[in-house]
């Protein structure tokens, strides 16, 4: 009887919704390393607001069978206890986890997956973001954010506004498909501390120097937060003047913290951490040259036929490459107006050729 009772137990703990839970630890299925537990510690979360969900009901599942299902709908809003936040003030609604606290100049690694239905509306110029890196007492540090364009990466190492961003997958690669990230991270609020970002196991992102405020902790966050509601509201998206932003829904799996990179047991999704370690970041101009390329690329393209595709991309290519072998190069590509001038003058080149 004691033992019927024990698996109740579980089965209640690991199954259904979980906000009932002051400390909620994830199934074997869906993640490993951390504890956690709602980012308010207000009651108004729903039932809906994060499941454990099963592939044989038709959700999606990154591996294995179960995934974590987070839905944020008009109106979800509370705030906690004290008193001393609230979302329905702010201008916020969310559904959302915290995990534990780390010390300073600890380092660890983090992994996970994020899904996002075909059906998923993007309510940008309103803030949502998927995941975040926060600080005791303080501002958030790294925001994982979705823009009109993608899902982005926003820092605030320096003071509590955005400082830095960058772009991590297309509009186009988010909907309908897994994507998978992986951070390796040291917390310092000196120099010796770094973040670095793959997305699909490819290095998009490297900083290196703080990464916290002195005296805060910092700790991982994921679901669905959508900040500053009325900016989509009073924005021309709002086609039907409706009194909420539309139901949002996005799954995780995978979940996945530990001190060491082979502890992540990546090799599961089909990653090596030697081959994730010897990436190196792309400097900036390797992004500008990139750019400029596709740039080029597409403006040809519209005046052209599609069958010399091929052609035009490797006409390209030999124009860029002779172009860096002179010696203002630099000068130009990093310059906004030279790079400009450059970039419609292989554009009229190429329509003259290829035309």
């Amino acid at each position: 009887m004691k033992k019927f009772l024990g698996i109740l137990i579980l089965v209640f703990i690991f199954s259904g919704n979980l906000f009932g839970k002051k400390e909620i630890r994830l199934t074997k299925d869906t993640g490993f390393g951390n504890l956690y537990s709602k980012s308010l510690t207000g009651n108004y979360y729903k039932d809906y607001g994060m499941q454990i969900v099963n592939k044989a009901d038709g959700h999606p599942v990154r591996l294995g069978q179960e995934s974590v299902r987070f839905e944020v709908q008009p109106g979800d809003c509370g705030a906690d206890k004290d008193g001393e936040w609230s979302d329905c003030k702010g201008d916020r609604e969310r559904h959302e986890l915290s995990g534990k606290k780390m010390k300073n100049g600890s380092t660890w690694w983090y992994a996970w997956s994020i899904y996002f239905p075909e059906n998923h509306i993007n309510i940008y110029p309103t803030s949502v973001a998927y995941g975040q890196f926060h600080q005791t007492g303080s501002f958030p540090l790294f925001m994982f954010k979705e823009r009109e364009n993608g899902y982005w990466l926003a820092k605030s190492t320096n003071n509590d506004m955005t400082d830095e961003s960058r772009k991590i997958l297309d509009d186009k690669d988010m909907k309908g498909k897994w994507n998978d990230i992986l951070v390796n991270a040291k917390w310092s609020h000196k120099k010796d501390g770094f973040f670095k970002l793959w997305a699909n196991g490819k290095l998009v992102y490297e900083h290196q120097g703080r990464t916290k405020s002195k005296g805060t902790k910092v700790y991982f966050k994921f679901g669905l937060y959508r900040s500053f509601m009325s900016n989509w509201l009073n924005s021309e998206k709002n086609i039907n003047n409706s009194s909420g932003a539309p139901a949002q829904i996005v799954y995780y799996d995978e979940i996945r913290k530990a001190k060491k990179c082979n502890k992540l047991k990546i090799n599961e999704l089909g990653y090596s951490c030697d081959d994730l370690t010897s990436q190196k970041k792309e400097s900036k101009n390797e992004r500008l040259i990139k750019t400029l390329k596709k740039k080029i690329l597409q403006k040809i393209m519209l005046e052209v036929k599609e069958d010399s595709r091929t052609d035009v991309k490797n006409w390209i290519e030999k124009q860029v490459t002779n172009w860096s072998k002179k010696s203002n190069f630099v000068d130009e590509i990093t310059g906004t107006k030279s790079r400009k001038d450059k970039r419609n003058e292989f554009i009229e080149k190429g329509i003259k050729k290829f035309k």
